[in-house]
């Protein structure tokens, strides 16, 4: 994949067992810049992913998880490689995760 050129950058996917979706990207003067800030923030992401914490009680100094209901789960975040000029996603890292709502075959979200 190389390091990317200048109209490269990075972006992170959340997902919640709620079914929402928020992007983060990473749009540094380098791609190697923007992707060690998406790896970063993937690191933080997944020890709140595997530790199964809710989204209203988990540390998150970036403020990527407020728009999310206070009681979901994390359940995929990726990291994608994109280009300014192109809608074409390279998917680089992915995470995926299990929670109390949806792991279980359980369909009821709000509890």
């Amino acid at each position: 994949m190389g390091n990317g050129n200048i109209f490269d950058y990075a972006e992170v996917v959340i997902e919640t067992c709620t079914g929402d979706t928020k992007k983060i990207q990473f749009d540094k003067p380098s791609f190697r810049e923007s992707r060690a800030l998406a790896n970063q923030a993937l690191g933080a992401l997944s020890m709140i992913g595997m530790g199964g914490q809710k989204v209203g009680e988990a540390k998150d100094p970036e403020s990527w998880l407020t728009d999310f209901p206070g009681w979901s789960h994390l359940t995929r975040v990726q990291v994608n490689k994109m280009n300014h000029h192109s809608d074409k996603v390279k998917p680089f890292a992915e995470r995926t995760y299990t929670c109390e709502h949806t792991g279980d075959g359980d369909d009821d979200l709000a509890g």
